[in-house]
């Protein structure tokens, strides 16, 4: 005879899944879930072979992912970064066309070095004739008059 059936345990510890990857797949346990392309699996054998939804090795758990919703609000633009690391400086320009003649400037101050050289006597005078000449005498001084 068989009894009656027994009350439900509490349920357990939410598990993992797995995002599947081929190259340690063959370590995979037999009640393990795994993720493969949006799809959740549960492994139906130790050490199971070939990929998620193509080998009996795994059981679909969950459907296939519904349709891509709807593209998010655009978020709040972040900070500004630091400031980058000055640049080298740029290559000489070219010469700039000659510009104009500027105004004369005012005269300078007068040289200090006076006047040149005394220049050489000039050439004596032609002796005119004597025609009258007498001397004078007077306290300390000697005159001479001619006339002529």
């Amino acid at each position: 005879m068989i009894g009656s059936r027994g009350d439900t345990g509490p349920t357990g510890a939410a598990g993992t899944a797995t995002v599947f990857d081929p190259s340690i797949s063959d370590t995979y346990l037999q009640g393990q879930l795994v993720v493969y392309n949006g799809v959740l699996y549960i492994v139906s054998k130790d050490n199971p072979s070939g990929t998620p939804g193509t080998s009996p090795d795994y059981t679909t758990v969950s459907g296939s992912p519904g349709p891509t919703g709807p593209t998010g609000a655009q978020g709040n633009t972040g900070p500004t970064g630091p400031p980058g690391a000055q640049g080298n400086i740029g290559p000489t320009g070219p010469q700039g066309a000659q510009g104009n003649i500027g105004p004369t400037g005012p005269t300078g101050p007068a040289g200090s070095g006076g006047s040149g050289t005394t220049g050489p006597p000039g050439p004596t005078g032609a002796t005119a004739p004597l025609i009258y000449a007498q001397t004078y005498i007077h306290a300390e001084s000697v005159i001479f008059v001619s006339a002529g």
